[in-house]
């Protein structure tokens, strides 16, 4: 059975099929490429490809007239379908294509700066948090130290209290 493309749209990029839409859809968040085209010889169901692996589109020409939107995916070549319109599939292509790398390099930024990895000097210790959360929070060193905080702020002279007390009009 012909994989004949009926619909191709761009936010989100989805790509329907004439017997079913919405057959390959990518998140805009993630960049991952997800396939269900429905039962039948050539066809995929419940698949997932990861933007991790750069996937790519392409228009190849096929038989005829028409054109057909090819996915690449670890040198395998995967035809997602035919269209007469060679215009529309390259159009889809190109911007899926920049709109996976556009996700795929702010998630490999994101991974970089989480893991501390672009703003520390080689060999650096990583910075401390100042914010403790959960049963570290509560740990037995954490409330020393909290207890000889408020100690230290008791013993305190009065009149370093009553000097900026005075200042107040």
């Amino acid at each position: 059975m012909e994989k004949r493309i009926a619909a191709l749209t761009i936010d989100p990029h989805t790509v329907s099929l004439t017997d079913r839409k919405c057959s390959l859809f990518i998140d805009p968040g993630t960049a991952s490429i997800f396939v269900d085209e429905g039962d039948g010889e050539g066809r995929m169901n419940g698949a997932v490809f990861s933007s991790s692996n750069g996937p790519t589109f392409a228009v190849q020409p096929s038989t005829g007239p028409d054109h057909g939107l090819v996915l690449g995916y670890r040198g395998i070549e995967y035809m997602v379908g035919v269209s007469g319109d060679a215009t529309a599939l390259r159009q889809w292509a190109d911007s899926a294509n920049r709109m996976m790398e556009k996700v795929g390099s702010r998630s490999a930024l994101h991974k970089r700066t989480v893991s501390g990895q672009k703003n520390r000097k080689k060999g650096a210790k990583p910075r401390a948090r100042k914010t403790v959360h959960g049963a570290a929070a509560r740990s037995p060193a954490r409330v020393t130290a909290q207890r000889k905080k408020i100690a230290r702020a008791r013993a305190r002279p009065q009149a370093a209290k009553r000097k900026s007390k005075g200042k107040r009009k």
